[in-house]
């Protein structure tokens, strides 16, 4: 499913059994994390610096499979690697300085002109705004609880959400009619629109969490039976992004902020609905299949549409990773005159979803490991913050484009080494063996991990004191499968290696 790469197989000594303990880590792999140091590795140029093409020879002379078995009983870790490697087909590595990427007007208005032309958006802010109806029922609700209630402290919270509910019953309309919110189509700044209307629903709640981005949000009219939003911001705190889908059943709502990263469905086996999570078992009563959205396209000409998709939005720098066939349960609201609302209802359709990562010069960029991540107090201050991996995410259905995601865009600003010198393969099996359990010890009972591939990739660490910018490497992917001793079957990356340095990354610090 990767292009551009040549799979060459490793051969290494099969150096610990199964009952083998693992050797304690160097100090250096966990805590050389210094950005200086790690970019003068990359610039060395003495007689002894190790090149991309010394590492392409050093696996070709070794051409089979990097076999190894590592354990520890006491962590309760069991490692098993058969893994071929897998290498770019370029001459050179390097080192880029990065930061996020803006969504500019100009690609908000050529994906609504290209996935929906001739189609009119409207405020799709509205789907969060109440009637008068509905908040009278929560005034009644609240009043119904006095009256039950010896708290006085309880009394008191009742009595001021009615004071509350009270003010924004004065300025709520008595409907909501689509076609009397038209858009302007144009992306703005949270602020201004709060201040504008300080009652607006969505606009406060946006306002409360990053009053300092950028949104836009626009909705259809669902007239040709097709319910389309689009919506993009650029949010320095929770990522940038711009997010389209359409449904036959009612209108995505964006409830989060947060950039996702970029597969979040349930990839389809061969049972015909997906296991249900215990939150959505919780929430939901009932769980169905979508009989009005059929696919019946094949695999193959929906890639086509993607692909095309790909290519009319401009998007060449991006290349196919991965796809198939899944399970989606879009968020959606409805529609029923009066107001927008969740039914309560769990339902399902089928999609095939494509994603496309970056290609820089002949090598893919490659964050789906983790995303940096800032949750907790700094002084007196709390502060989450979330970059996410870059994608982009291309769903379809015989209804053509049914969702396109454009998560975490990347500026390439500044090649800070135009030739990396990089760790031996040698060097960084030796830090793999040394880690990898260390690193996936679980919190209780047992795990067994299973390697099946070894990529050499690009990936984005972020430096240590700026939120806002990175810095684009080669890291060496570990990927494969974990086991829990209950079952539990997860694909992810098992570790992952700075190709310069030989530390270990934290995808949650990001570095």
């Amino acid at each position: 499913m990767k292009k551009k790469k040549a799979i060459v197989p490793m051969l290494t000594v099969m150096c610990m059994s199964l009952t083998a303990c693992v050797k304690s880590p160097q100090e250096d792999i966990v805590q050389n994390k210094d950005f200086d140091v790690m970019i003068e590795e990359a610039e060395n140029t003495e007689e002894d610096a190790i090149y991309y093409d010394d590492v392409v020879e050093e696996v070709n002379e070794n051409a089979q499979i990097y076999q190894t078995e590592l354990t520890d009983a006491t962590l309760g870790v069991e490692v098993y690697v058969d893994a071929e490697v897998i290498i770019p087909e370029v001459d050179k590595l390097s080192v880029y300085r990065v930061s996020q990427k803006d969504i500019s007007q100009e690609f908000i208005d050529k994906v609504r002109e290209t996935i929906s032309p001739g189609v009119s958006y409207y405020d799709g802010s509205i789907m969060s705004i109440t009637t008068k109806d509905v908040i009278a029922m929560d005034i009644q609700f609240n009043k119904e609880l006095i009256e039950e209630c010896n708290d006085e402290s309880l009394i008191e919270e009742y009595q001021r959400n009615i004071e509350e509910l009270e003010q924004q019953y004065e300025v709520a309309p008595e409907r909501i009619e689509i076609l009397d919110y038209p858009s302007d189509n144009l992306i703005h700044s949270v602020e201004e629109k709060y201040n504008s209307n300080p009652n607006d629903a969505y606009y406060s709640w946006q306002h409360s969490l990053t009053p300092s981005a950028k949104v836009f949000y626009g909705m259809s009219d669902g007239a040709d039976g097709h319910c389309r939003t689009l919506y993009a911001q650029n949010n320095c705190d929770y990522g940038n992004c711009l997010r389209y889908e359409s449904t036959r059943n009612g209108y995505a709502f964006t409830s989060v902020v947060v950039v996702e990263d970029g597969i979040t469905d349930e990839l389809k086996g061969d049972n015909e609905l997906p296991v249900l999570q215990d939150w959505l078992v919780a929430d939901c009563t009932t769980a169905s299949l979508y009989d009005n959205e059929p696919l019946s396209i094949s695999e193959s000409d929906a890639r086509g549409v993607a692909d095309k998709l790909m290519t009319d939005l401009g998007l060449s720098e991006y290349e196919y990773y991965d796809g198939g066939l899944y399970f989606e349960h879009p968020d959606v609201r409805f529609k029923d005159g009066e107001t927008f609302y969740f039914d309560g209802t769990l339902r399902y359709r089928e999609i095939y979803e494509f994603v496309y990562m970056r290609n820089m010069d002949g090598v893919l960029v490659d964050n789906t490991a983790g995303a940096k991540l800032t949750d907790g107090w700094a002084e007196d201050t709390y502060v989450k913050k979330l970059w996410s991996g870059e994608a982009v995410v291309v769903c379809v259905n015989d209804d053509g484009i049914v969702g396109f995601k454009y998560l975490s865009p990347i500026s390439i600003d500044e090649t800070i080494v135009e030739k990396a010198s990089i760790k031996s393969f040698d060097e960084v099996k030796e830090i793999f063996e040394q880690m990898v359990v260390i690193e996936n010890v679980p919190e209780d009972g047992g795990v067994s991990i299973e390697v099946d591939s070894v990529e050499l990739v690009y990936a984005r660490i972020s430096e240590k004191d700026s939120f806002d910018t990175g810095i684009l490497v080669p890291v060496w992917n570990f990927k494969g499968t974990s086991t829990s001793e209950y079952g539990m079957v997860t694909e992810r990356t098992v570790l992952s290696i700075n190709a310069i340095d030989g530390s270990v990354i934290d995808w949650e610090l990001g570095y």
